[in-house]
């Protein structure tokens, strides 16, 4: 209830500021400005987020090459030996596992 009525006064102060001649235009035009901005933010979120995806696409295939030769080599290591390596890599992950399988 309080709510509804600080917005209801909020909304009144509003009106009778653009009916005032000096407050009224600075008014209309604090609501386009507004506006403005708020186009050039959504401009720039866009373009920096296309950005993004492009730069994590370049990336990734890099990235996709180390994390394969790294579980290969955690695979050769975990069937070589069957102790500590085992336990931390290949206990909790199923997945892992069956790779280390299928690979050796």
């Amino acid at each position: 209830m309080f709510g509804a009525g600080m917005i209801s006064s909020f909304l009144k102060v509003i009106h009778i500021f653009s009916i005032n001649p000096y407050l009224g235009p600075l008014q209309v035009s604090l609501g386009k400005m507004i506006i403005d901005i708020a186009k050039w933010l959504i401009l720039y979120v866009l373009v920096l987020f296309s950005f993004g995806c492009g730069l994590n696409q370049l990336l990734w295939s890099g990235k996709r090459k180390k994390i394969r030769s790294f579980k290969k080599k955690v695979c050769k290591l975990a069937t070589h030996t069957d102790t500590w390596l085992c336990k931390v890599f290949c206990v909790k992950d199923c997945l892992l596992q069956s790779m280390c399988n299928s690979l050796s």
